[in-house]
Parts: C-alpha cells; structure tokens; sequence
C-alpha cells in the first residue's frame, strides 16, 4: 500500500512582552493519506514511468518525452506529438470490475482520441478504450473481437481541450460503468453496457494510443493510475479534490 505525506505548518504565537513583539514559531505537522489499497499501477510521470506500485513499468514510445507542463502539484508530465506516441505499460492484469485514473491536456482533439486503451493490435473491437471526443464527450468503448462493440458516452462540451483535466472512470462488467471529471460526477444514463460483448484483461495497455498507433493523442498525460476494484463516488471525487495530497 503506498502511502502518501505532506506537511502542515502550525503557526504558534509567542508572546515576549520585553521586547513588546510577538514572534512566530512554525511547528510542522505531518499527516499521512493513502491511495485505495486496489490501486495496481500508479505512474507520476517525475522524469521516470516507472510503476511506483512494482507491478506494471512503462516504456515509453517513439517521440514521447517528459515536460515540465504538469497536472497541478507535480513537476513533470509526458508529452506525445499525435504521431506513433505512447506509454506501453505492458500487459496490466485488470479483472471484471476496474477504474482508470488519468489527467490530460490535449492541444488538440481528433474525432476520437485515445485517452487509455488496451486494445489488441489491428483488432479494434477486442479489449476497451476510453476516448476524449471532438465534441467534448467522453467515451468508453468495449468489444471481444468476435461479437461486435459497445460504448456508452458522457453529455458533450463537458471540458476544454488545451488545458488540464482528470479524469476517473469505474468498469463493473456485470454492472454500471461512471465517469467522474474534473471532481463532478457527469455519468449518463442508462450507464450499462452489454456484458456478453466486453473484453478486460491481459492486453498492452496503452496511455494516448491503440496499441497498433491509431487515434492517438496530442498533448500532455500525468497522475495515471489503475485499480483493480470499483471507487466510490467519494473516492474517486476525493482524487480530484485532494490531487495535491497523492
């Protein structure tokens, strides 16, 4: 379980009525938050992709870089230039139920363009992906490779592309699926998709692309991370909320 600190200041006064002042004393107090035992992977993106869980290290593709245009707290992100980019994070063991957290800022938006996706090569419609739409929707999108698809998308004009925004999404296979941005929870309804059709687990999956380079993203991801469980409303709220604390 990784745990998380950050340091308060307390400011005490101290009166001195000799010298007729009052100086200040700062007392740090530590505080200690945890992300959700079911995170799996979790990449920060500070110069490294490393998973800081051990399970899952990236590998960054093609131009991919780091720059210092960070989510919020952070001092680096990774930028891809739309053009065979990515973060491969190898083969993530997700199960039946999962969430996906990420924050993006992408310079420009495509038709569809991949957040996060574990699809299988050339077979689009085997594995799951989750878009940022040209209309500012979100969209998850699931197929098995031999049953056809399903998705399910959020209202649209929901954020702005070219500049910071996070994300979570929570997969129950044999239930609901939600979508929380920026810390509002804007999930559809109906937000069910067709269970004998879904594909999860034991594929590449990759952060700003399909894994056969399509629909890719332009711009900059930080703060991914993955659960092996279904969050919470307040949970998943609570990531965006406290972003600087994890």
């Amino acid at each position: 379980m990784k745990k998380l600190t950050f340091i308060l200041f307390m400011v005490l006064s101290i009166p001195i009525f000799s010298q007729g002042r009052y100086p200040f004393a700062v007392t740090p107090m530590i505080e200690e938050y945890e992300l959700p035992a079911s995170c799996i992977a979790d990449y920060g993106m500070e110069g490294v992709v490393t998973d800081a869980m051990g399970n899952y290290d990236g590998t960054l593709i093609g131009d991919a870089t780091y720059d210092t245009d960070s989510f919020f707290c952070g001092a680096n992100s990774i930028i891809l230039d739309g053009t065979n980019d990515a973060l491969d994070c190898g083969a993530v063991n997700v199960t039946t139920t999962f969430s996906i957290e990420l924050a993006f800022n992408l310079s420009e938006l495509g038709y569809q363009t991949v957040l996060c996706s574990n699809r299988n090569g050339n077979d689009l419609e085997n594995g799951f992906t989750l878009y940022a739409e040209l209309n500012e929707s979100l969209k998850f999108k699931t197929g098995d490779g031999a049953s056809g698809f399903d998705y399910i998308s959020t209202a649209t004009g929901l954020f702005n592309w070219d500049e910071w925004n996070h994300v979570v999404i929570t997969v129950e296979r044999n239930n609901e699926i939600f979508f929380y941005l920026n810390g509002v929870d804007v999930t559809p309804t109906p937000n069910d998709l067709d269970n004998t059709i879904f594909a999860v687990s034991g594929q590449e999956f990759d952060i700003g692309s399909h894994n056969n380079n399509t629909y890719e993203g332009n711009g900059y991801f930080d703060n991914v991370r993955i659960y092996n469980s279904v969050l919470s409303s307040a949970v998943a709220i609570e990531l965006y909320t406290n972003k600087c604390l994890y």
